[in-house]
């Protein structure tokens, strides 16, 4: 049986106790303790993937007429954003894009602040704010 426990309080740090107490000691046992990560919230993703890339998307098609994907403009996002990391590989330099995959919620957050800030000052638009919260 696995548990994972977030020790958030005395009442769940007894309980986790108890489960390594009761556990079955006839077999070896992995205990992994480690700072909690708040990952990125479904709000966060909602509203990135569902309201800023759309309304960027929309003002590109309006205003330039090209079409494009939210994996594209994810991509260009995140390249703008972040930036690019280099490798070398057999002597040539090559750029590899940074990934969002493991950010937290104040990481995704900076992206989210960033992306809102990239898009007003390269074209003064603006992205309807968000109507929930956890962002």
């Amino acid at each position: 049986m696995k548990h994972k426990l977030i020790l958030i309080n005395d009442q769940v740090k007894d309980r986790a106790c108890r489960i390594i107490q009761d556990a079955n000691t006839d077999k070896p046992l992995e205990v992994i303790i480690q700072p909690h990560k708040a990952n990125k919230t479904l709000e966060q993703l909602a509203y990135t993937f569902g309201v800023i890339y759309p309304t960027i998307i929309k003002f590109i098609e309006d205003g330039y007429g090209e079409s494009l994907s939210v994996d594209e403009i994810h991509s260009w996002m995140k390249g703008k954003i972040l930036g690019v990391d280099h490798k070398i590989i057999d002597g040539e330099i090559i750029e590899v894009e940074k990934r969002l995959r493991k950010s937290d919620r104040v990481a995704w957050s900076k992206y989210i602040d960033s992306v809102i800030t990239f898009v007003y000052n390269r074209w003064g638009l603006e992205i309807p704010s968000p109507t929930v919260k956890g962002l």
